[in-house]
């Protein structure tokens, strides 16, 4: 058997567990994409058709990802929900962070994401696709993300809301707020903030490295909106003053968790240049962007699943380096899988975190 064949018997058996009402059309056509996308490392069409293990030609399979992609009926959120559960499942009785950054993704598209810190990087939870090459996203967008992420999200969880300054908004703090959320954005400098009834512009607090600056219990912009406390740090690497608006009690605490939002950041290098060059797409479509999406996130899901099985296995040291780890754990995941195809070895498919290893969700203790 091949070694495309066995990664989509082995996918393939997974994702029908995990959706079960789902017809084979569906369950068909998203194993497929994954075992291309895994094996080639690439988004471009032709390069899945050309990875995955059937006998037509590789064009017939261009043309059915393409119908794939444009199939209304493909509801992203409803089949990424049961992938994504557990984790969110594993970090209840912690707080989870959940972090919102956008990017380029495709042909002049831009991708805005909200993910849960977890285990020190950050996974996908849900997504919207719009058309343009940069700039930022409307509060509207920041505010649709952010509902399709909560809708994920186990009741009576504690939550706190983490985005740079793109997302320091009155719009989002005022939602955030009404969830029962906790927040930390990053804001600009002539926002103003109104301290004893005097508005000043957040520029006019000046601190000096290592230094914190904490205003408690002011009104946020023209719109007042509040009481909100502001953080006033040393941004190390612009070498300038750095603003945060959060609704924490203690700077300590809104510092410690902002320093999570930098966790996206590797998930998109391992979705682009380090995993499977997302940033490579020529796909202009926003909705099908999105789609393309889906199969991204649940090749993500699974790698990051190997990698850690890696791990806890001891068989990093038959991958890599056993004196210290140079890899992130999505790399490792996709070595130990070429690994077990080469050495013709079960291939293991999960969308969860491994229990064994203990994993501790974002900010927990132990």
């Amino acid at each position: 058997m091949s070694d495309s064949l066995r990664t989509y018997h082995a996918v393939k058996g997974r994702v029908c567990q995990m959706l079960p009402e789902s017809g084979p059309y569906l369950t068909a056509n998203v194993s497929l994409m994954m075992t291309g996308l895994v094996r080639s490392r690439s988004v471009q069409q032709k390069d899945i058709a050309g990875e995955v293990p059937l006998r037509t030609q590789d064009r017939s399979f261009e043309q059915r990802q393409r119908r794939f992609l444009t199939n209304e009926r493909v509801e992203v959120d409803a089949l990424y929900a049961p992938f994504i559960r557990p984790f969110l499942q594993a970090c209840q009785g912690h707080m989870i962070p959940i972090i919102l950054d956008g990017s380029a993704a495709g042909y002049h598209c831009q991708m805005l994401m909200a993910a849960i810190g977890y285990q020190h990087r950050a996974l996908p939870l849900a997504w919207l696709v719009r058309k343009g090459q940069k700039g930022h996203f409307p509060a509207t967008d920041h505010l649709e993300v952010t509902k399709r992420a909560a809708q994920l999200v186990p009741e009576d969880t504690d939550v706190v809301l983490l985005g740079d300054g793109e997302f320091g908004n009155v719009p989002l703090a005022r939602d955030a707020t009404l969830r029962n959320w906790c927040f930390v954005f990053r804001v600009a400098c002539n926002d103003t903030v109104w301290v004893d009834g005097e508005q000043i512009t957040l520029s006019e607090f000046r601190v000096q490295p290592d230094d914190v600056l904490w205003l408690e219990n002011v009104l946020w912009t023209g719109e007042q909106f509040g009481p909100v406390n502001v953080v006033v740090t040393w941004n190390e690497d612009e070498q300038a003053a750095m603003y945060l608006v959060t609704n924490f009690d203690l700077h300590q605490e809104a510092l410690y968790w902002y320093d999570r939002r930098f966790w996206i950041e590797p998930m998109f290098r391992d979705e682009k240049s380090m995993g499977f060059n997302l940033q490579t797409s020529h796909l202009r479509d926003p909705k099908r962007m999105a789609r393309l999406l889906l199969i991204v996130c649940l090749a993500y899901l699974w790698i990051l699943f190997l990698g850690t099985l890696a791990v806890l296995s001891g068989a990093i040291r038959l991958i890599s380096r056993a004196d210290r780890r140079d890899c992130s754990l999505f790399s490792y995941g996709l070595r130990w899988l070429r690994r077990l195809l080469r050495l013709d070895l079960h291939i293991p498919v999960r969308f969860c975190p491994y229990r064994s290893l203990h994993l501790r969700p974002a900010g927990g203790v132990g």
